[in-house]
């Protein structure tokens, strides 16, 4: 009874975790790499950074938003809604150095994928 008891604690909590998103790199990368700092916890925005809403629409492919994302002054400098954009918030986006190409193909995979909807 002791072992099904624990069996049972382990799954629940492996689909609590799930459920939560914890199991999701891309939102693991997101916490890690200090996005919420800028952009909120949920990609809801706020005073240093924009929300993360439609980044699909907003960007043509993932690569595009890996580009910026390891040079965001290259991209805001030919892109005119960066530009108009970069003057709204009290910090510029700084290059993300502490993720491998790799990881910042998941991020941009996650972050073009993310849609907060209604709850945002």
């Amino acid at each position: 009874m002791r072992f099904q008891t624990s069996l049972a604690v382990v799954v629940i909590g492996a689909a609590v975790l799930v459920a939560c998103g914890a199991a999701e790199p891309g939102a693991k990368l997101y916490t890690d790499l200090g996005c919420p700092g800028c952009h909120g916890r949920a990609g809801e925005g706020n005073r240093y950074g924009p929300e993360l809403d439609n980044l699909d629409q907003l960007w043509a492919s993932d690569a595009d938003l890996v580009r910026y994302m390891k040079d965001p002054k290259a991209a805001v400098e030919g892109i005119e809604r960066l530009q108009r954009q970069a003057g709204q918030y009290k910090l510029r986006m700084l290059p993300v150095k502490a993720a491998s190409d790799a990881e910042l193909a998941t991020l941009a995979a996650w972050l073009r994928d993310l849609d907060r909807g209604a709850s945002g």
